[in-house]
């Protein structure tokens, strides 16, 4: 599920962490429709995902993760791919 990561969500982001979402990029670098841009939520937690295959091949890479966060003005948890999460979540100082 998602991109190899060369550093995995949880060494960035922590259960109980503030976090403040961003509009999302495309590849040129250029914003895209923002994600609600400015949202603030809490990591509830991690659940961890064994990757399956890439291309039929078993993939023995590291395990993904979703992230669990409660959104403060929505009040729900919502769960997301560790990948997008990199990208859409910034850690707020605690």
């Amino acid at each position: 599920m998602g991109k190899p990561m060369e550093i995995a969500i949880t060494d960035v982001l922590k259960v109980g962490q503030l976090v403040r979402s961003r509009a999302m990029q495309d590849k040129q670098g250029v914003e895209s429709l923002p994600y609600g841009d400015g949202e603030i939520g809490v990591i509830v937690s991690f659940e961890e995902v064994p990757r399956q295959e890439v291309r039929g091949v078993p993939y023995d890479g590291p395990t993904g993760h979703v992230v669990k966060i409660l959104w403060q003005h929505r009040g729900t948890v919502e769960n997301m791919p560790d990948w997008y999460a990199a990208e859409l979540l910034e850690p707020l100082p605690s």
